[in-house]
Parts: structure tokens; C-alpha cells; sequence
């Protein structure tokens, strides 16, 4: 039986092209009480996200398949949108002017998980 979303947790975009790793992603932001918009898997679906809905927080794989997530990760920034860059590759991949960004490695466990959230959500609530 499929987990059910819960219905007033903080929602999360998930911009992750790997399906099974989205997948997983995705059950265990469910499983720590946000609700997840997305997984989108290419920064089309991203932004057809963001057109429909606003997330108090993103985590953005670096690296889709065909095409770089930085356009996403631009917008978040316009937007107010904290976000973390969700990859297997490197801090230092990034462009410098995203240097200064929360970077979490994959994999990473779910307390990791909830704590680098609760720190993306703290920082959207002090910009108030």
C-alpha cells in the first residue's frame, strides 16, 4: 500500500533524475513528515512545478541526465526558495556563485536528512 503524503508538512521540491533514487527519496521525506513536490526528473518538470506550486525548501540533484540543474537552483534563488544541492559529485563541481550553498552527499540517511531540511526551513523562516 502507498504511503500517503501528509497533508500540512513543509513541502519539498525533489529534482532528482534517477528514478529509484527519487523513489526512495521521496518515501523517506513522506516518512519524516514533508510533503514532496516532484520528484520532478528533468528542470522542465521542475519548473512546471514551480509554476503550480511553491516549496518551503528544494533539494536539487547537481547533474540530471541530459542537462545541468543550475537553471533550477537560479530560480530557487530568485524565488527566496532555500535549497540543497542533492548529489554524488562534488562541492567544488559547483559554479562559484554557488559556493556558499547547503551541499549534501548522496547517499545520506535520513536523520541527515531531516536535519539538513530543518536547517533549509529555519533559514526560510528567519527571512520571515
Amino acid at each position: 500500500m502507498p504511503e500517503a503524503a501528509p497533508a500540512d508538512g513543509p513541502r519539498i521540491l525533489l529534482l532528482e533524475d534517477e528514478w529509484l533514487i527519487a523513489e526512495a527519496t521521496a518515501h523517506s521525506l513522506r516518512r519524516l513528515g514533508y510533503q514532496t513536490l516532484g520528484p520532478a526528473h528533468s528542470v522542465s518538470d521542475a519548473s512546471d512545478v514551480l509554476a503550480t506550486a511553491t516549496p518551503d525548501a528544494a533539494l536539487i540533484d547537481t547533474v540530471l541526465s541530459r542537462e545541468s540543474s543550475l537553471p533550477i537552483a537560479d530560480r530557487l534563488t530568485e524565488l527566496g526558495i532555500p535549497f540543497a544541492f542533492y548529489s554524488g559529485f562534488e562541492r567544488s563541481d559547483l559554479p562559484e556563485r554557488f559556493k556558499d550553498c547547503r551541499f549534501l552527499r548522496k547517499p545520506i540517511g535520513e536523520a541527515a536528512l531531516k536535519a539538513e531540511l530543518e536547517a533549509l526551513l529555519a533559514t526560510a523562516r528567519a527571512r520571515g
